[in-house]
């Protein structure tokens, strides 16, 4: 029988098991840290609206990752589901959710003196609004941009700098 744990070595397991134990909340400290400063980061609106992140950490997606969403200025997100895509304007949220398994994707328009219409409630109101939008997402190039691609464009050219907007800290 062969005794693979010898005295001998034990005392530096134990160091090791130590050392490891000792880093595990200071990287976690770290990735806290990181994360919650990243991901409250947002571009504030001329419409009245913020676009950010729905939560720091959001515990139904992978890697934890939250997904941008538009959000009012308390922090409440506008929807809760994933946009396909998103056009902004100086007076309108336009976009499209995705399909989930049990749900059909929508389109959506939101203005201040509206509110949130989804094209299938209310088709009428959805194409005016739509239609006097304006010239959306400006300088972004045309085509369909997803929410995480607007809103790192919107803070990476945002005038005054990163600004940091209430952001749950957990969903899921």
């Amino acid at each position: 029988m062969i005794n693979r744990t010898s005295p001998s070595c034990m005392p530096a397991v134990l160091a090791i098991f130590a050392v490891l134990l000792s880093i595990l909340p200071v990287a976690a400290a770290w990735v806290f840290i990181v994360s919650n400063s990243s991901f409250r980061q947002c571009a504030i609106l001329k419409n009245g609206m913020n676009l950010g992140y729905g939560a720091v950490f959001d515990l139904s997606r992978p890697y934890m990752r939250p997904i941008a969403l538009p959000s009012y200025v308390d922090g409440t997100p506008l929807l809760s589901e994933e946009l396909w895509d998103i056009s902004i304007t100086d007076t309108t949220i336009l976009g499209t959710t995705m399909a989930t398994a049990g749900d059909d994707g929508f389109n959506f328009a939101w203005r201040a003196d509206e509110g949130l219409v989804r094209e299938k409630d209310d088709p009428v109101l959805y194409q005016s609004l739509a239609g006097s939008a304006g010239h959306a997402n400006p300088d972004m190039g045309s085509g369909r941009h997803g929410s995480g691609f607007v809103l790192a464009y919107l803070i990476a050219n945002q005038p005054g700098g990163v600004q940091s907007c209430p952001t749950s800290l957990i969903t899921w």
